[in-house]
């Protein structure tokens, strides 16, 4: 690091905000350690265990705090959700920085170090470094590609999925997002819905070309869990995304992105097995999708073919069975080659 550049922000300090809820021990340890031995040493560690009926979870993190004074224990009386813990820990954090990492990841040693030279050096607001996804005998990275020199351009890249809808691995300024109202919700989605908050605020954002944050992909894990409720959450979280959007832009401006992130929303939804008869929410939007985004002439071409078969087999029953006899029976066969 330049020690010049940081000595003029007179070491900045960051908090790094852990939510835990059930993580197996073989996760939770390697994610911790991976701040601890950070090579940025200005930090906090925030450990919020949100109620986990698991044991090994607060003992795990009453042996790290004997190693280690920087670490603060945060015990929840409930389980409310990340979102809500995350919202604690930002009530809590005494850095001039926040760092979110889920507890069953892990960051590079530098990671923090990278991210804090680069917003001082441009004063940005919030940084957002590449991910790995890791699995348990491979990575893989695949690079961010937007650009955010041109107007809107974190909105659009949101939009055009170009940028990923998480909020881990990103370092943002305390001052900027304690005021925020967080959409405080137990549900999946809470990530994208932040980040568009974010963008409503016109928040300096900068990014580095290189993974930093490894974000472990596990079977058990929320994120792949594709409940029926958690796809009821996604539907009602796109509900607030669009709502949003028509309170905070002219949507004229992005009425292309728009319809992109709504239909391959859409195709997402009914790939994980949203189920019919929809409620009334979800056929709510699935009706703005066949009557509004999918007449998008723009928004439709950029869909690969396999999103257009997803979203049309949703509409016509003889893809409808041909879909879902591929993904019930051919897929997993093939995969097993």
């Amino acid at each position: 690091m330049n020690n010049n550049i940081i000595s003029k922000k007179m070491n900045p300090s960051v908090s790094i905000i852990i939510p835990v809820y059930n993580v197996e021990s073989a996760y939770l340890i390697p994610c911790i350690e991976s701040v601890l031995n950070q090579t940025f040493r200005n930090i906090e560690i925030l450990l919020i265990d949100d109620k986990s009926t698991f044991p090994d979870v607060l003992t795990i993190f009453r042996q790290f705090k004997q190693k280690d004074s920087r670490i603060v224990i945060i015990e929840k009386d409930e389980n409310e959700g990340v979102s809500f813990c995350r919202q604690c820990g930002i009530n809590m954090a005494s850095g001039q920085y926040l760092l979110f990492i889920d507890g069953d990841d892990y960051i590079t040693e530098d990671c923090v170090e990278v991210l804090v030279e680069k917003a001082i050096q441009s004063d940005a607001d919030m940084v957002i470094g590449d991910m790995c996804l890791t699995y348990k005998d491979h990575k893989v990275y695949t690079p961010l590609k937007f650009d955010l020199s041109e107007p809107d351009g974190f909105i659009k890249a949101l939009l055009n999925r170009k940028c990923g809808g998480v909020i881990c691995g990103r370092l943002i300024k305390t001052e900027k997002i304690r005021p925020l109202e967080l959409p405080n919700v137990y549900m999946h989605c809470n990530d994208t819905m932040v980040n568009f908050l974010i963008a409503s605020k016109n928040f300096k954002v900068e990014r580095i070309m290189r993974p930093l944050y490894n974000w472990v992909q596990r079977k058990t894990s929320d994120t792949n869990t594709k409940s029926q409720k958690s796809i009821e959450h996604a539907v009602f979280s796109m509900k607030w995304i669009n709502g949003f959007l028509s309170e905070h832009y002219y949507l004229n401006n992005l009425e292309n992105e728009i319809a992109y992130y709504n239909l391959t929303t859409w195709s997402l939804l009914v790939a994980n097995g949203i189920r019919k008869p929809y409620s009334s929410i979800a056929n709510e939007y699935r009706n703005n999708i066949y009557n509004s985004y999918w007449k998008n002439k723009w928004a439709k071409n950029q869909l690969n073919l396999k999103k257009k078969l997803i979203i049309l087999s949703d509409k016509h029953i003889i893809l409808s069975i041909f879909y879902n006899t591929y993904a019930k029976f051919i897929k997993p066969f093939l995969q097993k080659l």
